[in-house]
């Protein structure tokens, strides 16, 4: 198992030292949890997993436009009924899907700093959703 491990780090380092023509749009692929920190049904989706695509297009400044396209799942539910003060049920959220643009600051070729927002698309309703990140490579 160690030898495959060494094998395939040794290979992903060899990939990454060839160079390539720099092309004019990068997009990554993203895995991401989140975390509900304020909801008053916290219970009914306390956390979400998701994927998500980030495409940069590529000019010679550190700030660069971005776009970002990211599916969630909120997978976990405790089955409590909560009502609104009208006694109407309150529904959980079961997904969302977000459709951002903005801007990545590159301070050094391997991390970067996000700001991106748009229409974030939660149970039929479109909302507006902010998403600041940092990332590495």
């Amino acid at each position: 198992m160690q030898k495959l491990i060494a094998t395939f780090l040794f290979c992903f380092i060899l990939v990454q030292s060839f160079s390539q023509v720099q092309r004019k749009v990068s997009a990554y692929l993203q895995g991401q949890y989140n975390k509900t920190i304020y909801d008053r049904t916290a219970g009914n989706n306390p956390w979400s997993i998701g994927l998500g695509l980030q495409a940069l297009l590529n000019i010679a400044s550190k700030v660069k436009p971005a776009l970002d396209f990211t599916a969630d799942a909120y997978l976990e539910d405790d089955k409590v009924l909560r009502l609104n003060p009208d006694d109407t049920p309150i529904e959980d959220i079961r997904g969302m899907i977000n459709v951002f643009i903005g801007a990545s600051y590159h301070p050094t070729q391997r991390t970067y700093l996000s700001f991106v927002t748009g229409p974030s698309f939660i149970n039929g309703q479109v909302l507006v959703g902010i998403k600041p990140s940092f990332g590495f490579y």
